[in-house]
């Protein structure tokens, strides 16, 4: 289960029309609700921004949380979230209705709301009573659906591109297949920093997903500087992983076995302008590495050969040897294989 505290996204507040806080505040008072809350779905249902609520406060305007952490996610397939006899807030907890247990909220319903037969959002009510106004409720949303559909399109982003950069041009190709469905964007794919240094040039991006191996190519912070957001693609979720994507400047984090979770997601908030950062890791014990040290284990991590890291590092391969033989013992293994093992267990690479 996705935890609210751990994984929500946050995006910029920015500003809200004062039309849909008003419409919401005028259901909500018309119903006796609560709380109330007007959402805009994204990643194909698979995430929903909150744009305004009214009542009793929440969850700030702007917060995006994955749909598994809510009962809404019934009204991103089109049906109501709730049932014909209310919706008994106790039933089937999710993080969100935990939350709203705690406020005192007994019942809730979360009704779709349409734009040219897509489901693109939901009013959600919450009452302090066991038995809620449901029908009365439908019948209200219903007569304003056009007024509150305008306010969730309001900010809705138009279609952009995504460009996915990985030096193994499969999981490429893979990432743009999820990000597509996920979230609705136009993706291509270059299998290097120079191939997606040219599509740069040549065409206007609104986000970039690229291996944690261009981080130092890619990133904001790098030489060849990239003034969009981009979303590291890590091999792993360790703390070094992340700290070196956060030290780079990079507007988001996702692991490799974690795609289909939380990429889509994690798009769609950085192309909103927001971040997509999971919790810290756990710290790991382990040795410490010079910072040669670390070059030459990152270089066996990529498959180099001793010759090959010495060119990269611009020294000799006996130093490279040398450096080697250091990690081996700070490791207290006699092999590469061994080292690489033992060195991802402790979160060194």
């Amino acid at each position: 289960m996705t935890h609210l505290a751990t994984d929500a996204v946050h995006e910029p507040a920015g500003p809200r029309t004062s039309t849909s806080a008003v419409a919401l505040e005028d259901v909500r008072a018309d119903l006796g609700a609560t709380h109330a809350s007007l959402v805009a779905f994204q990643s194909n249902g698979q995430a929903f921004r909150l744009v305004a609520s009214a009542g009793l406060p929440v969850f700030a305007p702007g917060v995006v949380l994955p749909a598994t952490a809510s009962k809404i996610a019934a009204a991103a397939e089109g049906r109501d979230a709730g049932g014909n006899g209310g919706a008994a807030l106790t039933e089937g907890l999710r993080p969100v209705e935990r939350v709203f247990e705690q406020l005192g909220l007994q019942s809730g319903v979360a009704i779709p709301l349409w734009a040219g037969g897509v489901c693109v959002g939901a009013l959600g009510l919450a009452w302090t009573v066991a038995a809620p106004p449901l029908d009365h409720a439908r019948e209200v949303a219903a007569e304003r659906e056009s007024e509150l559909v305008t306010a969730v399109l309001a900010r809705s982003r138009r279609r952009q591109s995504v460009l996915v950069a990985h030096e193994r041009r499969l999981v490429g190709e893979g990432t743009a297949r999820v990000i597509e469905r996920q979230v609705g964007a136009d993706v291509d794919v270059a299998s290097g920093p120079d191939e997606a240094r040219q599509l740069l040039t040549a065409r206007r991006f609104g986000a970039v997903v690229c291996s944690d191996t261009f981080v130092g190519e890619l990133s904001p912070s790098s030489d060849h500087r990239v003034d969009i957001p981009v979303v590291v693609l890590a091999r792993s979720d360790s703390r070094r992983s992340l700290a070196l994507a956060v030290g780079g400047g990079a507007s988001g984090f996702v692991a490799l076995d974690l795609v289909e979770d939380r990429l889509g997601a994690a798009v769609a908030a950085v192309l909103d302008g927001g971040t997509a950062f999971p919790s810290a890791p756990p710290q790991a014990d382990g040795p410490s590495l010079t910072p040669r040290e670390q070059e030459v284990l990152d270089g066996f991590d990529l498959g180099l050969s001793d010759k090959e890291i010495a060119l990269k590092l611009g020294v000799s391969v006996s130093t490279v040897k040398t450096h080697a033989r250091s990690v081996y013992a700070k490791l207290d293994v006699d092999s590469r294989t061994r080292a690489l093992h033992k060195a991802r267990v402790l979160d060194l690479i």
